[in-house]
């Protein structure tokens, strides 16, 4: 229970509180004055904070993140809501979306709400499990239903090297086309990268999938085709491998392409 102190209202310097003048107390960072009580004094609880917001997550899902979020002491302008995953921060969010029901109930304009698409690093893996808090900004405080666990699934896209051809011969500076298809069960291709070991050599963005090599140095190459798809969930891809050797004295030696992975 906080403890109030007992102050006299317009009592000039040096005068004493005489019983009969009226003491005044507020509770602190409001305008609500104790019953029976003056108008002027400040009466602080000590470590005991009111915290203004108020919200609720309403939903968390492998696609839609919502809720609504609110200062009732600034009952018409928006605040933001902070997202966290596995106590690391996400995402900063405005709670501006206009809300009917939310006027209806007396909160404030009702444009506190917000709605947003779950992001892919949530949900970009075979199967991932994350620990989704919604914070009031600047602050440790959680909505209301918050935190949540959040578990999702994507079936991660598979690509498929087409050419070069098995055993296919080239000779040094050599021209070489990458192809390959890719395929997503539960969602649809953003990219595919092609790689010429760990070096990126390439990207597609649409169908068909493929890019052109021109002056491929003599030496052992290994391509791969990796499909990207639209949760930024990466698959893996078959490997090729082609060996090039020309010289203008030796001439063409060896050059086969092997599949691999």
């Amino acid at each position: 229970m906080a403890n109030f102190t007992r102050l006299a209202r317009n009592v000039p310097p040096g005068k004493k509180t005489e019983p009969q003048e009226e003491p005044i107390c507020r509770a602190s960072g409001t305008q609500i004055f104790v019953p029976n009580t003056g108008q002027g004094l400040n009466c602080i609880a000590p470590g005991v904070p009111t915290p203004p917001y108020s919200g609720f997550l309403e939903q968390a899902t492998c696609t839609t993140i919502s809720g609504w979020a609110w200062n009732p002491q600034q009952p018409n302008t928006p605040i933001n809501v902070d997202f966290y995953s596995d106590g690391a921060f996400l995402i900063s969010v405005p709670a501006n979306q206009l809300r009917q029901d939310l006027a209806n109930a007396g909160i404030g304009n009702g444009v506190h709400g917000f709605s947003f698409t779950t992001p892919n690093s949530l949900r970009n893996l075979a199967t991932q499990t994350h620990l989704l808090e919604a914070r009031f900004p600047g602050t440790t405080g959680n909505l209301t239903q918050s935190p949540r666990t959040l578990t999702c699934t994507n079936a991660l896209p598979v690509a498929t090297l087409t050419a070069p051809a098995q055993n296919g011969q080239f000779s040094a500076p050599a021209t070489i086309t990458l192809a390959a298809s890719a395929t997503d069960a539960d969602g649809t291709i953003a990219r595919v990268d092609f790689f010429d070991g760990a070096t990126l050599v390439g990207t597609a963005t649409a169908a068909p999938y493929g890019i052109t090599l021109a002056n491929v140095a003599a030496g052992a190459h290994a391509y791969t085709a990796r499909a990207t798809d639209n949760v930024d969930g990466v698959g893996s891809g078959t490997t090729c491998r082609a060996t090039e050797v020309s010289s203008p004295n030796r001439g063409f030696q060896t050059s086969f392409f092997r599949d691999i992975g």
